[in-house]
């Protein structure tokens, strides 16, 4: 019987932060561009720069601002 415990402890752990190990841009650019377009919107570019790198609830906010969405952003998430 094979055990699941490691012989060495971990000494690192790899986080992807910017898309190098998985491209996650594409699934946000899918994401944000059937939101906005359900809405009679465009995704713009600048928005989406803008949205880049904020956390989740933060992203989504700007989002509704941007665009005057009456949505929730809890709702949205």
């Amino acid at each position: 019987m094979s055990s699941l415990i490691w012989e060495k402890p971990i000494r690192a752990v790899a986080f992807d932060m910017d898309g190098l190990l998985l491209n996650t841009e594409e699934v946000y650019l899918d994401v944000g561009t059937i939101l906005l377009e359900r809405r009679g919107k465009i995704y713009r570019p600048e928005l989406r720069r803008g949205m880049m790198g904020l956390p989740g609830k933060l992203a989504i906010e700007l989002m509704i601002r941007e665009e005057q969405l009456g949505d929730d952003a809890e709702e949205l998430l």
